[in-house]
């Protein structure tokens, strides 16, 4: 999971080991926060605990999540005691620094015709295209992010594109297996052709991108750059 540079990070931890919820020996427990290759950058931080402590939230300061990357990852390794016998739990999570982007989760299930159970918020990755469109289109696709025109409309259409086809591998047995739970009861009218939804989609990127590499095109080449594939979902 992404998070921002030099802004607090807070971490919930439930304390379970085999399983099992447990409570940490009072006085034993603390984390340690650890860089992108693995040196030390803060810690043993104490952590208080109670009898009845059976997760922690742990925050590291924004002053611990400083990048000189595009993209670092933090360790923070929580250490305690359970009945004098020493027990570890890890997490990790990605920084980099602010995104400019407003494309959104909606947009991206939109893109695809899933729903929000189907398909939650958190196992969409906007940042992860984002960073790869970077690398991909450089100052083309920034400065259309900020400059406040029909481009920055169109970059953070890229970004959601992007990120409908980085979904659509698991996509399919995510939505064979929503259809049938008891938790949620949905028909569609048209079963999705995967393979044309990933055509379609392609079409769209590959549009997008000749829009903003391309001074000599014009608005409409969006619509233009590609022939069209048929609609993934009515087959028109």
């Amino acid at each position: 999971m992404y998070h921002y540079a030099d802004e607090d990070v807070s971490l919930f931890v439930p304390l379970i080991v085999g399983g099992e919820y447990v409570t940490p020996d009072v006085g034993t427990a603390s984390y340690r926060v650890r860089g992108n290759a693995g040196t030390l950058i803060s810690g043993p931080t104490p952590i208080t605990t109670d009898a009845n402590t059976t997760a922690v939230t742990i925050t590291v300061p924004g002053a611990a999540n400083a990048i000189t990357k595009a993209v670092e990852n933090r360790f923070v390794v929580l250490d305690f005691q359970v009945g004098g016998a020493p027990h570890r739990i890890e997490r990790n999570y990605k920084l980099t620094a602010w995104a400019p982007v407003t494309a959104s989760f909606a947009e991206v299930r939109a893109k695809l015709g899933v729903t929000e159970f189907e398909l939650p918020d958190q196992d969409i990755d906007l940042l992860s295209s984002y960073l790869f469109i970077k690398d991909e289109l450089g100052t083309v696709f920034t400065d259309a992010l900020t400059d406040g025109s029909t481009s920055s409309l169109i970059a953070n259409d890229l970004v959601a594109i992007r990120t409908a086809l980085a979904a659509l591998p698991s996509l399919q047995l995510r939505v064979m297996q929503s259809e049938k739970s008891d938790v949620v009861q949905m028909s569609r009218p048209t079963k999705i052709d995967y393979p044309a939804l990933h055509r379609h989609l392609t079409d769209l990127y590959a549009a997008g991108v000749s829009k903003l590499t391309s001074v000599a095109e014009t608005t409409l080449t969006l619509f233009t750059v590609a022939t069209r594939s048929p609609d993934p979902f009515t087959g028109a």
